[in-house]
């Protein structure tokens, strides 16, 4: 079956208009409207342990166990990591600060397709590589149901280092 999208749209008063000038009008406001959006919503909550090269992105249920495998990284003397966790998008200055200063960044997520991921490199193209911005899945996350397993390049325990070895290996 033929399918057709039109290239309309509404005006300032949502009155429906196929006018190329007031679509261009529209999109000015609508950028405007999320680089505003942009200083007005919370900002992540960051804890940046001096000497940390790897950095963690985290939001909702996925912090408490990055939070546990954090601790055991730093009980069993580990790589410090640093992390932040996500609080609203549009992703704010601190993000983009965040994943600039790491050498790695890991994006620790319970959604199966790694959307957050996908929204952080299509937020900042330049600055989230896919080789310095990876995804590591958080399917039944916890930090020490598979402690014995070691990822070789960071040292990290548990799930979070089973999931970014998955990750890691799949980018190799």
């Amino acid at each position: 079956a033929a399918w057709l999208a039109r290239g309309t749209g509404h005006d300032e008063n949502a009155r429906y208009t196929e006018d190329s000038y007031t679509w261009e009008l529209n999109m000015e406001r609508l950028k405007k409207k999320y680089d505003t959006a942009r200083t007005l919503v919370p900002k992540p909550e960051i804890d940046a342990p001096s000497g940390a090269r790897i950095g963690i992105i985290t939001y909702g249920s996925s912090e408490p166990a990055v939070a546990e495998a954090r601790a055991l990284i730093g009980r069993e003397k580990g790589p410090k990591t640093a992390c932040l966790r996500l609080r609203a998008l549009p992703c704010t200055k601190e993000v983009h600060d965040f994943v600039q200063k790491y050498e790695r960044v890991y994006v620790v997520e319970a959604n199966r397709d790694g959307q957050l991921k996908q929204i952080l490199s299509m937020a900042m193209p330049d600055q989230a590589p896919d080789s310095k911005l990876l995804r590591a899945a958080a399917f039944s996350f916890c930090a020490n149901c598979t402690r014995p397993r070691r990822l070789a390049a960071s040292g990290l325990p548990g799930c979070l280092a089973s999931s970014l070895s998955m990750a890691s290996s799949a980018l190799a």
